[in-house]
């Protein structure tokens, strides 16, 4: 896998002082409530949200998504593969796209948590 620690630019973007933001909205459900699960930790709000589904908030620092993304504002947008394992997801930030092999959950959940670990990037 592509190591999931992206530099990216924090140029601009005022800190919040709860935390990452991120919005969860991939198909099959079951893969958002792992992905919810996997990512639970103090320093992320978690926003777990049905593909076609609306949300109240709209200002988030990550969306996870691996269909056309919600109609909200974001800082960095994880596209993931819909074939499933062994495709490539893609990092789209305001710096450009990186794409990553993922193979299992565990490769989202490390590059999640090398985005949200990083600095916080600009709008994407």
């Amino acid at each position: 896998m592509t190591n999931p620690c992206v530099a990216v630019s924090s140029e601009g973007v005022p800190e919040r002082p709860r935390g990452w933001r991120v919005l969860i909205a991939v198909s099959p459900p079951l893969l958002g409530d792992v992905l919810a699960r996997e990512l639970a930790r103090d320093d992320l709000q978690i926003v777990l949200l049905s593909v076609g589904g609306d949300t109240r908030d709209d200002d988030f620092d990550l969306v996870v998504t691996n269909h056309r993304p919600p109609s909200v504002t974001t800082r960095a947008l994880l596209r993931l593969p819909r074939d499933g394992a062994g495709a490539a997801a893609s990092l789209v930030t305001s710096l450009g796209t990186e794409r990553f092999d993922v193979d299992e959950a565990a490769d989202l959940v490390a590059i999640v948590h090398g985005v949200c670990g990083g600095p916080r990037p600009g709008n994407a």
